[in-house]
């Protein structure tokens, strides 16, 4: 049914170990999302007898206008309370258990994989967003490693991004830099940030000559005064929490979201003792308790945790290039994430009276599907800080340092 050719595909040592779990998993893959429909199935769909599932079919999937699609010409209209109505009481799809895998939409059949093709070479990765994806790319304790193969590329693949010989020789060249930045276990994560950051200002002018900036920044790594910097950058909690837990408060109030995300946000809440009618002041007090007393005696063991994080969201969205927008900004979205998941595992492990890994990568894989899946949301929150004048690398420093982190 699809074409089938050898190509040379990059992917991360994690992809060889997935499996899908189907029923064990913790959640249902689409709970809460758009899911549209390609072509190929639409039309496989009109074809069958009639039967149940047909039946189903026929009423669950919506036609789009030519407008809407962008070449998805169904959607599936979702249940009220956003399960998709072909799963079954196990979370198992009931097109693939009929009709078997070819009948499924591309987005279904191929997620969470994805893949972008950077000139010649295909890079496959998968979304955190999958709990089994999330257990065995976080918790390896080693530097994410990739491996290089000749693989069977299929024509279903779904291409998120494709990088002409150019802009993949451009991205390659900053690579050099922000891979072995983000694995330097010689500095906290959120000193890799902060490089990376002033790294993303710099090779934000398209006419600079990346290699010399990647140079540069090399050098600026062994410098024994930049760690002396790291030390002047100035604390201040407040503007901090203040930003962040607006953007969390804000995002569970809008859309479904995912139930394991809500069942981590709840026990954010309990552990920071809030209330609707809590003052910042008291807020912070919480805050700060919890994070010396539950988070940062922790912290150090989770930090392999965050670079793996880090290392395959970079990939995946061929960052600091990522949908082609101004390096800076993806940068303040990248920055944005890591606080938020931060901010968050402070509330969380004062509720908890500590925090496992296993609780760490519940909120990571839960806090991917409900935020880092909804590119409008974050674009958002840039432009809002964009009107407040933080979006600048001082601000970016200031979400970034946490006590005497």
């Amino acid at each position: 049914m699809f074409s089938v050719k050898k190509v040379t595909v990059l992917t991360p040592h994690y992809m060889k170990k997935f499996r899908c779990i189907g029923s064990a998993c913790p959640e249902a893959c689409c709970t809460g999302w758009k899911i549209f429909v390609d072509a190929g199935p639409m039309a496989c769909y009109r074809k069958l007898e009639k039967t149940e599932l047909s039946d189903l079919l026929e009423k669950s999937i919506e036609n789009l206008s030519i407008p809407e699609a962008k070449g998805f010409p169904g959607r599936i209209i979702l249940r009220e309370n956003g399960r998709c109505p072909f799963l079954d009481d196990s979370n198992l799809c009931r097109i693939h258990r009929v009709l078997g895998e070819e009948y499924l939409p591309s987005v279904c059949a191929t997620y969470p994989r994805i893949a972008n093709k950077l000139a010649e070479t295909y890079e496959r990765s998968a979304f955190i967003s999958c709990p089994e994806v999330a257990r065995i790319a976080l918790l390896d304790p080693g530097p994410m490693e990739f491996d290089q193969d000749d693989e069977d590329c299929v024509g279903r693949d779904l291409v998120k991004y494709t990088l002409s010989e150019d802009a993949a020789d451009r991205l390659w060249t900053v690579r050099q830099f922000i891979f072995p930045l983000l694995q330097n276990r010689t500095l906290k994560v959120w000193e890799r940030l902060i490089l990376l950051g002033l790294f993303c200002r710099k090779i934000s002018n398209d006419e600079v000559q990346v290699q010399s900036v990647v140079d540069e920044y090399e050098e600026v790594i062994l410098d024994p005064e930049t760690r002396k910097e790291f030390s002047r950058i100035p604390l201040n909690i407040s503007l901090q929490l203040r930003l962040l837990t607006e953007i969390v408060f804000l995002r569970n109030s809008v859309e479904a979201t995912s139930p394991t995300y809500s069942d981590c946000y709840q026990s954010f809440l309990r552990g920071l003792q809030y209330t609707p009618s809590m003052e910042p002041a008291e807020l912070e007090k919480s805050y700060q308790h919890a994070y010396v007393t539950w988070y940062q005696p922790v912290m150090g063991a989770l930090e392999h945790i965050f670079e793996n994080y880090l290392v395959n969201l970079a990939f995946r969205g061929v960052f600091p290039y990522t949908d082609g927008k101004p390096v800076f900004d993806n940068y303040i979205k990248f920055v944005l994430q890591y606080s938020l998941l931060k901010v968050l595992l402070v509330g969380i492990a004062a509720d908890e009276g500590g925090l496992s890994e296993n609780s760490t990568v519940k909120l990571i894989f839960s806090f991917a599907k409900t935020i880092e899946h909804h590119e409008i949301f974050l674009d958002a929150i840039l432009e809002k800080l964009r009107q407040q004048g933080m979006d600048g690398m001082p601000f970016m420093a200031i979400l970034l340092k946490n006590h005497s982190s």
